[in-house]
Formats: C-alpha cells, sequence, structure tokens
C-alpha cells in the first residue's frame, strides 16, 4: 500500500477508535473515562512507531476534535493530554531513544501533563483543590469520629493540601508507567519491535535518590508534628515528603516481593498481594525498608544466589 495512503487510512482508524471509546463513554456516564483512561495514549503509541513526531501531531488534533465534539471541553483537553503521553513513547521509539532515557521521558511527559490539566481544569473548568481539600477531611474526620480515634484537625489540614498535589505527581507516574508496560504489550502482539528493557525487579535506581528520599521522609515527619508558619512553604514541602514516602515505599515493595520470591518461593499473584498488603499495612517499616534497598549492597545480596527474579517479569 502507498506510504501516504497506509498513513491517512492508520490515522483514521486510531481516530475512528478514540471516538467508539469516547462515544461508550458518553453512552455509560462516564464509566470508562473513570475506569480505563489509561488507554487513550495507545492508539498515538502506534501511530508515532510507525510514522512519528510531523504526521502525529495530525492524528492528535483530529482526535481533540473529535473529544470535543462527543465529549465535552474538559474532555478534549483530557484527550490532548493523553494524546501527548502516547507521541511520546511512540515517536521516542521511532527515532530510536535509548530505553532508559526514554521511560524517563515518558513518565516525565505523564507528570507533566497530569498537573497542567489539573492547572487547565482549575481555571477554566471549575475544579478548586482547596474545596477537594476540605471535602477529603470531612470524610476522614468522619471515618476519624466512628473509629474512636482522636485526630488534630490541623494536622489532616496540612496532610491533605500536601497529599493531592503530591497524589496528582504520583498519578502521572503511574500513569506513565502503566503507558509503558501496556504499549509493549501491544506493539509485542502486532509484531513490531521495542526496544529491550531491564526487569524492574533488576533494576538500581541511584543511591543518592535513597539519601533525598530518606530527607524528605524525615521533613515529612517533622512537619507533620510542627507545621511552618509559612502555608505555602509548608505545603510544598509536605508534598515533596509525601512523595520521598510514595518513593521509598515503592521501592521497599519491590524488596518485599524480592523477599517472597526468594525465602517463600511466591508466584507473581502472590507477591503482588504481598507487596501491596506491606505498602497498607507496613507504616513507615517498608519507606525505611526503601532506603536500605536503593543505598545498601541488600538488592545483591537478595538476588544472589538463583532468586531468578527476571523470570517473573
Amino acid at each position: 500500500m502507498n506510504h501516504n495512503v497506509s498513513k491517512i487510512t492508520d490515522g483514521a482508524m486510531m481516530t475512528a477508535i478514540v471516538g467508539v471509546f469516547l462515544l461508550i463513554d458518553r453512552l455509560t456516564g462516564g464509566f470508562l473515562s473513570g475506569s480505563v483512561m489509561f488507554v487513550l495514549p495507545l492508539p498515538m503509541v502506534f501511530f508515532g512507531v510507525k510514522y512519528g513526531w510531523k504526521d502525529s501531531f495530525m492524528v492528535a488534533f483530529a482526535m481533540t476534535v473529535i473529544a470535543f465534539i462527543l465529549s465535552s471541553p474538559a474532555g478534549a483537553v483530557t484527550m490532548l493530554a493523553e494524546a501527548m503521553i502516547g507521541m511520546v513513547f511512540g515517536c521516542g521509539i521511532k527515532n530510536g531513544t535509548e530505553t532508559k532515557k526514554l521511560y524517563i521521558e515518558t513518565i516525565m511527559a505523564a507528570v507533566l501533563v497530569d498537573v497542567l490539566t489539573m492547572i487547565v481544569f482549575g481555571a477554566f473548568f471549575g475544579y478548586d483543590m482547596a474545596e477537594e481539600a476540605r471535602e477529603l477531611k470531612t470524610a476522614f474526620s468522619s471515618a476519624f469520629d466512628q473509629a474512636g480515634v482522636s485526630a488534630d484537625s490541623a494536622m489532616i489540614d496540612n496532610m491533605l493540601k500536601a497529599v493531592i498535589p503530591a497524589s496528582v505527581i504520583f498519578t502521572g507516574i503511574m500513569e506513565g508507567a502503566v503507558t509503558i508496560l501496556l504499549s509493549r504489550m501491544l506493539l509485542k502482539r502486532l509484531r513490531i519491535a521495542v526496544p529491550k528493557s531491564t526487569p524492574f525487579l533488576l533494576y538500581m535506581p541511584p543511591k543518592w535518590t535513597g539519601y533525598v528520599g530518606i530527607f524528605g521522609f524525615v521533613v515529612l515527619t517533622f512537619l507533620l508534628n510542627k507545621p511552618l508558619e509559612n502555608e505555602a512553604l509548608n505545603t510544598g514541602l509536605e508534598a515533596l515528603g509525601v512523595m520521598a514516602m510514595m518513593y521509598l515505599g515503592f521501592y521497599g515493595a519491590i524488596c518485599v516481593m524480592i523477599l517472597m520470591r526468594k525465602y517463600l518461593h511466591a508466584g507473581r499473584f502472590a507477591m503482588v498481594i504481598g507487596a501491596l498488603l506491606s505498602v497498607f499495612m507496613g507504616g513507615w517499616v517498608v519507606p525505611l525498608l526503601g532506603y536500605f534497598y536503593i543505598t545498601t549492597d541488600l538488592h545483591q545480596r537478595l538476588l544472589k544466589g538463583g532468586s531468578n527474579a527476571s523470570e517473573n517479569q
């Protein structure tokens, strides 16, 4: 098939897929956008891998217009954001970007897009982060009252103000990771060459990130007990502290998975369940475990002796 004809056909097909997704989402009252929005970058991943940046912009614009027609202005903004994430990953593969750099760029793009989307929603579509914090505070206070637990109102308020922006950034990180995972699965099924990657259980981040993470975690603990007088600075530092805690907690959960694999011979499902339980029930122990996992030789010692962690990827 002629290259230009193939390009037009693929672009129309990807736009149609997005259109069907949005139409079904509209008919189901937003069910798809609330549950599987992370699949929206995939059409642009496929198109970007085949045709690169220049042609991808036109298809992304067409998808945004379709979203505006079938959804809403807010839906169009979301569609454009998801398309940009897909373009970064797909066009990066097309251009031969080094794997680790490509993954970092995709995750950073997802974080940036999520933050900008929140700002746009706040400026034009009535999203109020302060109001959301107040609603969450009310819900948490009610839960604590029902459980008979006393909680400092000011501490909850400060914590929520930090958690909301941190959760937006964390959501961006997770969305970028999910985009990478699903895109690799899709491209392999379509027999499109994808760069090899290191299994995440074998990947080790730089040690300095562990030191930065534990510093942020300590700062968060201090601020929760003695908030600063400058509310904006206090909220910003707490948000960074929450991100540091999430970062250490993530690698603490990975450490739990390797421990379960090495000593309990657990399978994939059991490892995932164990990691999730450790995150939700382990308290400060899991971030601390993540700190030692990153900054010491614990990783190498756990994998030594045939842990075969790579078999679980």
